[in-house]
């Protein structure tokens, strides 16, 4: 598996990955940085007892990332990991990952020895939390629908209020069911995995999502876009022609004809002179040529990409 992890960071467009349940050793990751150094930088912690099982990492996108500024402190071993990275002006911004335990009783622990240590070490304060909670804070985040053990949720939320976090999926999305993780065995489902952010960060987080991941898991992802509130805001952009399609032979056969078509009639109006606007024309052209890559795009477009996309529009009116 985590020999795709290039690409989904690469199709995602994601500048910091957070990964669970890791199973790598100090070996495996070397073996990483040997292969993808030229692109990705990885920051884990194994777990002290079995290093093959349980651990955390965080992968940095160099393209997005200031990755040579980028200093990680273990909190918790082969648990709690926390990313110190450069913000805006000269601010820093604190990224805590984490893989919380199944028990209700070692959550608690847990979420309280996080506390002690960044108690010891302010600088470390959280702006963003993310990872695999193994809890919900609501019912409605899980199937069945039932709660978690109340005194272990209110740790949680303790720590949420302490450090002013929120859930940003849930914000942006106050009523809608969706989930994260599924027990094939029996179909249970729930939100155990989510993004919290400081309150005054999140006008300024946007794209929030759970996503298939390509690899075969029982965890989806769960993305977000963070800003600075100086980023310029970015658009769609400008449409282009997909590469691909200019080696398909019928496609530049169709665009050659269009081609000819517009070179005689700018030649025939010049001629003339009448309607002579060869703007107007060369406007046409384009127009033509991009219905036609359109059509083509949709046609051609993988069958399993459309039965995705079914499925997941299908699951959505289920849930909601």
């Amino acid at each position: 598996k985590w020999f795709h992890v290039p690409q989904i960071i690469r199709e995602n467009g994601i500048g910091i990955l957070a990964v669970q349940e890791t199973h790598l050793t100090d070996e495996l990751a070397e073996q990483f940085h040997t292969l993808f150094d030229s692109r990705l930088v990885l920051h884990h912690s194994p777990d002290p007892e079995t290093r093959n099982a349980k651990g955390i990492a965080l992968i940095l996108n160099k393209r997005m990332v200031k990755t040579d500024q980028a200093t990680t402190t273990v909190i918790v071993p082969g648990r709690a990991i926390t990313l110190t990275l450069p913000w805006q002006e000269n601010e820093r911004i604190n990224i805590l990952a984490v893989y919380s335990p199944n028990a209700q009783a070692e959550i608690r622990e847990f979420w309280k020895t996080i506390n002690a240590k960044l108690e010891t070490n302010p600088t470390l304060k959280p702006d963003i939390v993310l990872g695999d909670f193994n809890l919900v804070e609501d019912a409605i985040d899980r199937i069945p629908c039932r709660g978690d053990d109340a005194q272990t949720v209110q740790t949680l939320r303790e720590f949420k209020i302490k450090h002013n976090l929120t859930d940003g999926w849930r914000k942006a999305n106050p009523t809608e069911k969706a989930y994260s993780w599924t027990r094939l065995s029996d179909g249970t489902q729930s939100r155990i995995d989510r993004i919290y952010v400081k309150e005054e960060m999140f006008p300024d987080c946007s794209d929030w999502a759970i996503a298939m991941p390509p690899i075969p898991t029982d965890h989806d992802m769960i993305l977000a876009k963070v800003t600075t509130p100086t980023t310029p805001k970015l658009g769609r952009g400008r449409w282009a022609i997909p590469t691909r399609t200019l080696k398909n032979k019928k496609i530049k056969s169709e665009i050659q004809t269009l081609g000819l078509s517009l070179q005689r009639k700018i030649e025939l109006s010049q001629q003339t002179r009448l309607n002579y606007k060869p703007q107007q024309l060369l406007k046409d052209f384009k127009t033509e040529v991009r219905e036609i890559i359109r059509t083509y795009e949709k046609k051609t477009q993988p069958m399993i990409k459309k039965r995705i996309e079914n499925l997941s529009k299908k699951l959505q009116e289920i849930l909601n």
